[in-house]
């Protein structure tokens, strides 16, 4: 499948340049996870792991990933007891066992459906799916193959209970600018055995 020169590691390494990005903890994650009892997280696409250290501070075990080494020197650098941080392209990588939460959030790109894919084969029995992603209607941001429609993430999660699917406007620093978007939301789990 073709690559998107905004999905190479090269891309990112510009995106994150020079000075670190300070992004906010995902608007969402603290009610997704408020009364879910900590145990292990994956945080894939975790840029500089702001929402990886916030999972943490509240008693999770955290692996995260992403594309971009100098986003991972960056997270490493402020990681926390109960972090770590791996370079790792998710559209071809497979983690080694089962985690209680993996989220996604605003990192799948145009090769969605693999790393959707990845994400609910890494949830354990009993585990929960997070991810937040612009939705299709959202217009001049990115290209369409890149936005994700409420049935693309719910047909990810098939076999899945649905405990959230739907579109909500959530604000979202994008370019230096913050604004609401438009965004797909799912939180699914996987039944226990």
């Amino acid at each position: 499948m073709e690559e998107h020169e905004h999905e190479t590691p090269e891309y990112w390494e510009g995106v994150y340049g020079d000075e670190p990005l300070e992004w906010a903890v995902d608007h969402l994650l603290p009610e997704v996870v408020a009364n879910v009892e900590p145990g292990t997280a994956l945080d894939v696409g975790c840029g500089e792991g702001q929402n990886s250290r916030w999972l943490a501070e509240h008693g999770w075990s955290v692996l995260g990933v992403d594309i971009a080494p100098t986003a991972i020197a960056r997270a490493r650098e402020r990681a926390l007891a109960g972090t770590r941080f791996e370079v790792v392209d998710a559209r071809e990588w497979k983690p080694d066992g089962l985690f209680d939460l993996v989220i996604t959030t605003y990192a799948l790109g145009s090769r969605k459906d693999a790393i959707l894919a990845m994400a609910a084969n890494a949830v354990a029995p009993g585990g929960m799916a997070y991810v937040a992603e612009f939705d299709e209607s959202t217009e001049n941001l990115f290209p369409p193959e890149d936005l994700v429609s409420i049935d693309e993430l719910v047909a990810a999660f098939e076999g899945f209970d649905l405990l959230r699917a739907e579109v909500v406007n959530l604000p979202h620093q994008h370019d230096q600018h913050e604004r609401e978007w438009p965004m797909a939301v799912v939180v699914a789990q996987r039944p226990a055995r």
